[in-house]
């Protein structure tokens, strides 16, 4: 299991980012699966970085683990952030255009 924790920041989304990619070349992770996994960690980071604690700020933790058997990688993100239920939200008008 490898662990990071890092400022809820937008700038340290690279630095994330870039430790998992040397954690996952490691293990050989092929390349299409590197960049669907750069594409989740780029969306789950930015949502904390800029949703988990504003106005405030707070730490993000990120949890890899790795099953050697199956050959699963699991990650796991941890914040201490204020919880968010889309649920909660208004539906989105879909009549709209694009522009609108």
């Amino acid at each position: 299991m490898r662990e990071w924790t890092v400022a809820a920041t937008v700038q340290n989304i690279p630095v994330i980012t870039e430790a998992v990619d040397r954690e996952l070349e490691t293990l050989d992770c092929p390349k299409h699966a590197l960049r669907q996994i750069n594409v989740a960690l780029d969306e789950l980071l930015s949502n904390i970085a800029n949703y988990a604690y504003t106005p405030d700020t707070g730490d993000m933790t990120i949890r890899m683990d790795f099953d050697e058997p199956s050959g699963v990688v699991s990650l796991t993100f941890i914040d201490r952030g204020v919880a968010d239920n889309p649920l909660e939200h208004e539906d989105p008008n879909v009549t709209l255009t694009a522009e609108d």
